[in-house]
């Protein structure tokens, strides 16, 4: 059962890093060739990002139910977070977790909908301004996303 869980987790991450890194990598920069238009390639972006994220929120949810149950039976206790090292990166590596989710949430509560108004409303003087923002966030959205592989790489050398 351990095997089945942890492969589901790990299918789940694929899906969620590597399909943030296309819409990051590929999607974005590409959306640029297609349209001149800023509401038009806006709007696009904003269709494929909504459509992906309901996917990323099903990961999610399957990450974190699945990064628990892996943690019971990787861990001895509780307490070994705070004590053993494979605890510890553990521990740094749920934290890293947390502040990507967090990075994603404001990305997305915010950054997202202040561009779909402001492409809407042609202020492409703001825009630019916000997407800035937007990237530097995403941006911390990646970095984050290395430190947790980095960190679950850093768990299987420990052991």
């Amino acid at each position: 059962m351990n095997t089945i869980v942890l492969g589901i987790h790990l299918v789940a991450a694929m899906f969620f890093v590597g399909g943030s890194l296309f819409v990051w990598l590929v999607l974005i920069p590409a959306s640029y060739r297609l349209t001149d238009d800023e509401r038009r390639r806006t709007e696009i972006v904003g269709k494929v990002a909504r459509r992906f994220g309901h996917y990323v929120g099903a990961a999610i949810v399957i990450l974190v139910a699945t990064g628990i149950y892996n943690a019971t039976w990787y861990l001895d206790s509780f307490g070994a977070l705070f004590s053993d090292t494979e605890g510890r990166i553990l521990l740094a590596k749920i934290i890293a977790v947390i502040l990507l989710f967090a990075l994603i949430a404001v990305h997305d509560i915010y950054f997202s909908r202040r561009i779909g108004q402001l492409a809407r409303e042609g202020r492409e003087e703001e825009l630019h301004a916000v997407r800035r923002n937007s990237r530097a966030v995403s941006a911390a959205g990646v970095v984050m996303m290395g430190i947790v592989i980095a960190l679950v790489m850093a768990m299987h050398y420990v052991e």
